[in-house]
């Protein structure tokens, strides 16, 4: 038993990097958290032509007028989507406020006479969906901002695994999207179709994704939509669509990264290092690109590779820091990989990802109550990553035979994910221990 937890503790560190590795790709949530920074923001008007703008919400996902959307990434996506990842909660987490300008927790004494659809976006960004999910459907009661309202709830359905739900969410602020072909239409199209993924409906994905590339032909929706097809085993279609994307931008080492994610995800890690070894080959200034070449190295796993050139890479940006204990921990030195793990988390302390990372190391190394401290400060400093957070916390007291704390710890997690059946069925176990 104890070593399927410690496999079952690898998995959700491993879930935890992916969704770590999406955040740094350039994917849909970045423009849903545009899209959705303020409830009262001003949208960038998109229409397709007087056609497109007379059939707005068939533009928002298919035949039912109201389809759409999806946070493509694994990785979620920030994820951040994830099209391509096991943890597609994460990546709906990584959209709700991990990435781009999203309102901040409330604090101090005004916040409750602040409107519903900022207290729930600010929730939302901290991770508490029980609050969050209150905040949006007291808007909704209020008849208060339709669309933000049944995006955000939708949004906690997404995290909680509940995808059935966040559709029916997803197409009831399409309906109140009305005639608007905008930003946070958009937005939520890309929201639907990671529901989509998720269920395991390609179908009904790929239709949104679609719609959104006749409406919206950006780089985004085609690495989106070839995310799909890669999960479809059409790797002709989905390589066309990537291709389409790296034609436009041949030297954004970004996206070759995301289109590996993207086919790895999916099962295709072969032709997703196709991409990696393309980026390779991208003629720049090698000494100014270190810090890339160092990641297609890492993806690759060529580890030694990826060391020295990220060796010469400037420490002063955060990233070369999160790489360099990637790699290190790859090559089996986890002290000096936790010792640039904290050094990143100096400047990004909201990564959840990274305490996950850092608690799974001590963990692998019977640390369980330094893990538990290192999980205990990511739900303290972190606002990504938390549901990972929160398993891990019951898994360290699991290890540590702190059985009531456990299951204590277990009831409080499952009503924050009741869609949790993993977590349901341990939560059976843990009532049977003392």
């Amino acid at each position: 038993m104890k070593e399927n937890k410690r496999r079952r503790w690898d998995r959700l560190a491993r879930l935890g990097l992916l969704c770590l590795l999406l955040l740094l790709c350039a994917g849909c949530a970045r423009d849903g958290e545009d899209a959705a920074s303020g409830e009262g923001q001003a949208d960038t008007q998109e229409t397709a032509g007087e056609e497109g703008q007379a059939d707005t919400q068939e533009t928002a996902g298919g035949e039912n007028g109201a389809d759409a959307q999806e946070t493509a990434g694994e990785e979620g996506q920030a994820d951040h989507q994830e099209t391509a990842g096991e943890s597609q909660a994460d990546t709906q987490e990584t959209a709700g406020g991990e990435n781009g300008a999203a309102p901040q927790e409330p604090q101090g004494g005004g916040e409750d006479n602040a409107p519903a659809i900022d207290r729930g976006n600010a929730f939302l960004e901290a991770g508490d969906m029980e609050q969050a999910a209150a905040c949006f459907e007291e808007a909704i009661a209020a008849e208060q901002d339709l669309r933000m309202a049944y995006r955000g709830l939708g949004i906690v359905k997404l995290s909680q695994g509940d995808y059935e739900g966040a559709i029916a969410d997803f197409d009831q602020a399409l309906v109140n999207c009305g005639m608007e072909a905008d930003a946070v239409a958009y937005d939520i199209s890309y929201y639907k179709a990671s529901a989509y993924v998720s269920l395991g409906e390609l179908n009904e994905a790929l239709e949104v994704y679609s719609h959104l590339v006749d409406y919206k032909p950006s780089a985004d929706t085609y690495m989106g939509r070839g995310a799909v097809y890669a999960r479809m085993g059409n790797l002709e279609m989905a390589r066309a669509d990537f291709d389409r994307v790296l034609q436009e931008e041949p030297d954004n080492y970004s996206r070759y990264v995301e289109a590996y994610q993207l086919l790895e995800a999916a099962g295709q890690t072969e032709a997703g290092q196709e991409y990696l070894r393309r980026a390779l080959e991208i003629e720049r200034d090698k000494n100014a690109d270190n810090l890339e070449r160092g990641k297609l190295y890492y993806y690759l796993q060529e580890y030694d590779n990826a060391k020295t050139e990220l060796e010469r890479a400037d420490e002063s940006d955060a990233e070369v820091l999160l790489y360099k204990g990637l790699v290190y921990d790859a090559l089996g030195d986890f002290a000096y990989a936790k010792t640039m793990y904290e050094a990143y988390l100096e400047q990004e302390s909201a990564d959840g990802s990274i305490y996950n990372l850092i608690a799974s190391s001590e963990m692998a190394s019977g640390n369980y109550e330094d893990a538990l401290a290192t999980v205990q400060r990511g739900l303290a400093n972190a606002s990504s990553g938390r549901q990972e957070l929160y398993r891990n916390e019951i898994i360290a007291y699991e290890y540590l035979g702190d059985f009531a704390s456990a299951k204590a710890k277990m009831e409080e997690y499952l009503e924050m994910y009741p869609q949790d059946e993993e977590a349901a069925r341990e939560a059976v176990f843990l009532r049977t221990r003392s």
